[in-house]
């Protein structure tokens, strides 16, 4: 029994760092298209091979908790464990889509030079934050670090809404081509990191499950 519970200590392990190192690959993603779009390049075709190895990943993830569960019966924490690691890696493998359709509004739109990405910029950049920062909490199981990733959330989700809000109450005319291709892109874009964002809370909600077995949803 004893030499069971070490080795499924192994596997647990190596369980933490395929999600990490999938959420290394997640964050990387999202970053990098966000840069392209801000950068006005079409990296699609880049965007779609990081999906791919994401979703690889994915799939060595849930190979290995089957294995995990089938082999060992783990129960209490264990299983919690990798009960969330399902969850956590599907997830990830959300980013990598997300990330691969924003360089598509670059692909479909052009490079859109005479755009305002600000608000794009600043939600990204949260975003981010928010991304490493539920990973880092999976790393330290730190079941604390929800709440401030859910406030985090709500930053981002203000930008959404804001610039929501700015393109209904517009009424200007002038380039009114460049203000749609703008405007469409944008709005695209920023649903795109909003959902990003709201799987990141999802990742610290499965911490807190981890830690407390408890379900936790602030919604």
């Amino acid at each position: 029994m004893i030499k069971m519970k070490r080795l499924l200590d192994v596997g647990i392990k190596k369980l933490e760092e395929s999600i990490l190192e999938m959420g290394s690959l997640a964050s990387e993603s999202v970053e990098f298209s966000i840069d392209s779009y801000l950068q006005g390049q079409d990296s699609s075709k880049e965007a779609l091979k990081k999906s791919k190895a994401i979703n690889s990943l994915n799939d060595d993830i849930n190979e290995l908790a089957f294995e995990l569960i089938a082999r060992y019966q783990p129960v209490a924490s264990d299983l919690r464990f990798i009960k969330s690691c399902f969850e956590i890696a599907y997830t990830l493998s959300r980013f990598g889509r997300y990330a691969y359709d924003i360089t598509l509004v670059t692909h479909e739109f052009g490079k859109l030079k005479k755009c305002d990405k600000s608000a794009v910029e600043k939600a990204g950049k949260q975003t981010i934050k928010m991304i490493n920062a539920s990973l880092t909490a999976f790393k330290k199981r730190d079941a604390k670090a929800n709440i401030n990733i859910h406030n985090m959330d709500k930053k981002v989700d203000e930008i959404y809404k804001t610039f929501i809000a700015e393109i209904r109450a517009s009424t200007k005319d002038e380039d009114i081509i460049i203000t749609r291709g703008c405007s469409v892109s944008a709005s695209l874009i920023l649903r795109y990191v909003e959902r990003i964002a709201d799987h990141a809370t999802y990742i610290a909600e499965s911490v807190s499950y981890i830690k407390t077995a408890k379900k936790y949803r602030r919604r």
